[in-house]
């Protein structure tokens, strides 16, 4: 490690280590009335890190392990605790406000040509005597030096660090500049950052931002040449069973990640130690007049509380509300259909028919293999209907679905059933797994046993309307799809009734553009399952796997995931439950060895 990085690193670990300490019974210094924490921090800080409160964060940490892992938690808080204490030997720290902001600031964009990167610690405090003098120790305390352009210079391990009285708050960093900066009353953060980027980045114990317009203008030119790389090594890669389509949605998606990036304002990334488990969040902004934001334009999020409705017993849910701009955008995408010559004229036309016929919302409950039911709210269920039957047409060989390759074409029956008052046609679309297993390295029969598992051998639909609702039901037969309708007419068991349910679905955005919950330990199941299969299907994996993942006993618990989509702003939460945590090592067990 260098030396200027060890001089950061110090004063990161300052932050780090404060919790060890406790804060003098003083009140906190004076805040002007209304004033954001952000204030105090430069507006043109392209890089900051916060923490709500290190003791605080410290202690909800602690007690989310103690309640996510019983027997390993408490063993890890206080090994946690420990490392606060020794971190800084003779040192004491004081003066601080245990609840209050601490920020490390980069006040410039750090490159590889960055001798010393211009950083500071702000941190809110009691008394800045306190707090400055409980972090030196006596012989430091001698080398206090104050300098007339506001700011003291001290020395720290051999280096020179300069401390700022602002007031609410102190200022450490090692270099010189960034005092001198700190020291005048200047533009802050606060007046940059929209409220969307803002209430993301202080309401989470730890977050980071980022001003991706600065990432841009500093490595813009390196961000198109890797978009350009990416998209030349697709077009370059071979096409295991002449599967262009699927390569074709890869190189869509890479280009709409990059897109995102060259349009991106800003993005924080956070994180919460919540009483009832880990809550991740990540916020971005794009500019408003670009192509990102032109998708975005006709978003609003919406409650989504249909989903509760949905039948209990499935591994995953899923509740959607796109607008129309996005929904045309991501059609290929979403129903993983890709044709080649006429099937992809076709296949088109259908996907467009589709979007045309107003979809509004979208509500789904899924096993693995491919099982369930979704409920669709369109404003022209007929002309929907008429779209699925027209894409299930279209596909043929050569052409893929859910992004799988087929086998010839799929079986459709019009009228199949009339059921309740729905007319469902039917639709059996079979998988070509000797084109997947090729695409992988290694075991080609291990690798499509593993898909089989993933997805089974082919996917039975019945889809149809009742003049008000588009239905589609996926089933081994029409016995267990009829069996899903009447459970989702009947209502007499709603996963909205299981207190598992409400209990992770209350900690994601009460409104969102899509929601997914799922079951944690059936979902664990599943794919740790999956993915011993795919690793034993690697040559030369240096360690031994079972054959399967044995089924476990769980107790329902689930994972949550949300996107909330508006004009200039995209988030994505994702929530662990405390409770999942044990249901998930139930099943990880198996593979370590108990």
């Amino acid at each position: 490690m260098t030396n200027h990085c060890r001089r950061l690193a110090w004063t990161a670990a300052v932050l780090a280590v404060m919790a060890a300490g406790r804060p003098s019974p003083a009140a906190p210094a004076p805040v002007t009335p209304g004033e954001s924490p952000l204030a105090v921090v430069p507006a043109q800080a392209p890089i900051v890190i916060h923490v709500r409160g290190v003791e605080r964060t410290k202690d909800r940490l602690a007690a989310l392990l103690k309640a996510a892992l019983p027997d390993l938690g408490p063993l890890a808080a206080a090994q946690l605790d420990e490392n606060f204490k020794t971190a800084l030997e003779g040192r004491k720290l004081q003066g601080l406000d245990p609840a209050g902001p601490a920020f490390v600031a980069f006040l410039e964009m750090p490159t590889a040509a960055t001798a010393t990167p211009v950083a500071a610690a702000i941190v809110r405090i009691t008394k800045y005597a306190d707090f400055r003098d409980g972090l030196l120790t006596g012989d430091e305390r001698k080398s206090v030096k104050p300098d007339n352009a506001g700011y003291e210079r001290a020395e720290i391990m051999g280096h020179e660090y300069f401390f700022v009285d602002r007031g609410a708050f102190a200022v450490v960093t090692p270099s010189k500049e960034a005092a001198a900066q700190l020291a005048k009353k200047q533009p802050g953060l606060d007046g940059k950052m929209s409220k969307e980027i803002g209430r993301a980045f202080l309401d989470a114990d730890v977050a980071a931002y980022v001003n991706l317009a600065a990432v841009n203008a500093e490595f813009g030119d390196q961000i198109k040449a890797a978009r350009q790389f990416m998209e030349a090594a697709i077009d370059a890669a071979p096409v295991p069973g002449g599967d262009r389509q699927s390569m074709e949605m890869a190189k869509k998606a890479y280009a709409t990640l990059f897109q995102t990036i060259e349009d991106g304002r800003a993005v924080v990334a956070a994180v919460e130690f919540r009483p009832g488990g880990l809550a991740v969040h990540v916020q971005a902004q794009v500019g408003s007049d670009t192509p990102t934001n032109r998708l975005l334009k006709d978003q609003r999020p919406e409650a989504l509380d249909a989903l509760a409705a949905m039948p209990a017993g499935m591994t995953t849910y899923t509740a959607s509300a796109f607008g129309d701009a996005l929904l045309k955008a991501m059609a290929p995408l979403a129903y993983g259909v890709a044709g080649g010559g006429d099937s992809q004229k076709a296949a088109d036309a259908a996907l467009n028919q589709l979007v045309a016929a107003g979809q509004k919302l979208s509500v789904t409950g899924a096993n693995v293999p491919a099982s369930g039911i979704n409920v669709i709210e369109f404003k022209d269920p007929a002309a929907a209907v008429a779209a699925q039957l027209k894409l299930f047409r279209a596909l043929g060989e050569g052409t893929t679905f859910q992004s799988a390759a087929i086998k010839g074409k799929p079986e459709v029956k019009e009228n199949a059933e009339s059921y309740k008052g729905f007319t469902l046609h039917y639709a059996r679309v079979e998988f070509d797994f000797g084109k997947l297993g090729d695409a992988f390295p290694g075991n080609a029969d291990q690798m499509t046993k593993a898909l089989k598992k993933l997805m089974g051998d082919d996917v039975k639909t019945w889809f149809g309307t009742d003049g008000r609702r588009y239905v589609a039901l996926t089933a081994k037969d029409w016995p267990a799809a009829r069996a899903q309708l009447d459970a989702f007419l009947g209502g007499a068991a709603p996963v909205g009734s299981d207190p598992a349910y409400p209990a992770t679905r209350k900690q994601l955005p009460p409104q969102a553009s899509l929601v997914v919950l799922a079951d944690a330990g059936r979902f664990a199941q599943v794919m740790a399952d999956y993915m011993v299969s795919v690793f034993k299907a690697i040559p030369g994996i240096p360690f031994n796997l079972p054959d399967e993942v044995k089924p476990v006993k769980t107790k329902t618990s689930y994972l949550g995931i949300a996107v909330t989509l508006q004009p200039e702003h995209g988030g994505f939460d994702f929530y662990l439950p405390a409770a999942a945590v044990p249901e998930i090592r139930k099943v990880i067990l198996q593979l370590v060895g108990g």
